[in-house]
């Protein structure tokens, strides 16, 4: 007994050291994402998911962005730019994280290891709240999260990044003001850059909090403290920011031509109709060479509309009702959504008042987006991880009589809650595949086994859906295997076919059931 009493102390000892929660953390989160990926292997679907592996093909290659084709008027796609250069429109950092993946030998691996990193991240700020137990408890609620291990830790479309980039603010910021150390101005450097590089709008945000909370330590310490903390603190961190924005002004020039112009600012520019946040003013009026590009962007498209009926009173309160209720089924495991019941007998705990402030703040942010979608929260969730432990440590210290109510109630909660992860993970598996952008994952392994080089010209039905889009390419469309087009009819095609001669030309109409693939002219 006295063995096996030793052993669990030295496990306990190992799993609530800074390191070994970390690595356990890292590890469960990676086996998590790997174990998703073997079941169903992750095949990019979303607008995003193909932007972003440009940005990764165009890193692999040694470039920041690649020359604009002399064809790409029949290349054009949502969220992929032509002029002045061929690249995504997204910030860099999801890009950069699917090259790391792509050197492993997937693209998805590096989101895996971007999701491990960000939970192992998490379970370090939570240390610098609450007492290590609670904190790995904590970590390992994300690691094992059914949406997040599934969405962000397989899908290429991103969220890791900025919650990496939250967690490691929001974890800098209260050591720094109590104990100030160089590395955490470090780490508080390189996580305002994450946030820059992957959501600058929602990570901006993530920043204002965090500076009034950095701000009030800094009034509130001693002189020689105040020096020690701006010293340790602002030196680094605004080091690695000053090389950060001369990264991203580099990659902007190169981009966009402008170090102060981003490209997700001149793709809205060119081609959407209304901006990103329903208190800006539409764009001017655009002309658009093809049909889907109208059913995407144009003033009558889903999008538009969708921002046009949020900009009164009454579309506001009704977007504000659905984000609500698309961010509460995507993030609450339903078993410890009843734990935030007990938050309020834990208001004076420390840190509790600034994380609700700080989420406030942030609701308020994602409410003037015209969509909703839950990677836009991401830099805010390790603060909501913090207020589920507290309600969950505070429900642990119930006790009735001789009977630990708190204790059964909290593990009935965890048991509840993570009884949901593989059944909710196999329903967003499920729901995630679509038949129409499967198939082009099939065709062009079919192509790519055959061997040669080939041009496939895409047409679409008139009543096509704008989001399934066929028409990706890799960075250096001249070398790939196979190469995807619009068609644009049999005398608009003539020079795509002179400029792509030695090809075999093929013709794919997505919208018959089941899908058409034929030579192309076909044949009569």
């Amino acid at each position: 007994m006295a063995d096996t009493h030793a052993a669990a102390t030295s496990l306990r000892s190992r799993a609530t050291s800074p390191l070994g929660s970390f690595l356990l953390v890292a590890i469960v989160a990676l086996a998590s994402a790997i174990l998703v990926e073997q079941l169903r292997p992750t095949v990019p679907q979303t607008h995003d998911e193909f932007s972003y592996l440009l940005t990764a093909d165009t890193f692999r290659q040694g470039r920041l962005a690649n020359p604009t084709h002399p064809m790409w008027r029949y290349f054009e796609s949502p969220h992929v730019m032509h002029e002045p250069t061929y690249v995504s429109k997204y910030p860099p950092l999801q890009g950069a994280i699917l090259a790391l993946g792509w050197t492993l030998g997937n693209p998805v691996y590096g989101v895996a290891l971007s999701f491990a990193l960000a939970c192992a991240a998490t379970c370090w700020m939570l240390r610098a709240w609450l007492e290590p137990n609670w904190a790995l408890l904590g970590g390992l609620m994300l690691a094992l999260h059914p949406q997040l291990s599934v969405v962000w830790g397989n899908w290429m479309w991103g969220g890791a990044g900025a919650l990496l980039g939250g967690a490691l603010l929001y974890g800098a910021i209260p050591r720094l003001v109590g104990e100030p150390r160089w590395r955490d101005g470090v780490w508080l450097g390189i996580g305002i850059s994450l946030l820059a590089l992957s959501r600058p709008y929602e990570g901006a945000v993530a920043c204002l909090p965090a500076a009034v909370g950095y701000g009030i330590g800094v009034w509130r310490a001693s002189p020689t403290r105040r020096r020690d903390v701006l010293l340790r603190g602002s030196v680094p961190a605004m080091a690695i920011l000053g090389t950060t924005a001369l990264l991203l002004g580099t990659y902007n020039h190169r981009t966009t031509g402008d170090p102060l112009t981003l490209t997700y600012t001149l793709y809205d520019q060119t081609y959407a109709a209304v901006p990103a946040l329903i208190v800006l003013p539409p764009y001017a009026p655009k002309t658009y060479r093809h049909r889907v590009l109208a059913d995407f962007y144009g003033p009558r498209a889903h999008n538009s509309q969708y921002h046009w009926r949020r900009a009164s009173i009454e579309g506001f309160l009704t977007g504000v009702e659905m984000k609500f209720w698309v961010f509460l089924r995507f993030f609450t495991l339903y078993g410890l959504t009843a734990a935030l019941f007990a938050l309020p007998w834990a208001w004076c705990e420390p840190g509790v008042r600034f994380a609700v402030a700080a989420c406030a703040l942030f609701a308020a942010a994602l409410a003037i987006e015209t969509h909703e979608y839950p990677h836009y929260a991401a830099p805010f969730v390790p603060l909501a991880a913090f207020l589920i432990v507290v309600a969950l440590r505070r429900m642990w210290r119930v006790r009735s009589r001789r009977l630990a109510v708190g204790h059964i109630s909290v593990v009935l909660l965890l048991a509840a809650a993570f009884a949901e992860h593989w059944v909710m993970a196999d329903m967003r598996l499920s729901k995630r595949e679509h038949q129409s952008i499967v198939a082009r994952a099939d065709i062009l392994r079919d192509l790519q086994a055959q061997g040669g080089r080939h041009l496939v010209l895409v047409r679409y039905a008139h009543d096509h859906n704008p989001h399934f889009e066929w028409v990706y390419n890799a960075a250096n469309i001249d070398s790939a295997p196979v190469i995807w087009a619009r068609d644009s009819g049999t005398a608009r095609n003539g020079e795509l076919l002179q400029y792509f001669e030695e090809r075999n030309v093929w013709l794919i109409q997505p919208d018959i059931d089941p899908y058409r693939i034929e030579r192309y002219p076909p044949r009569e």
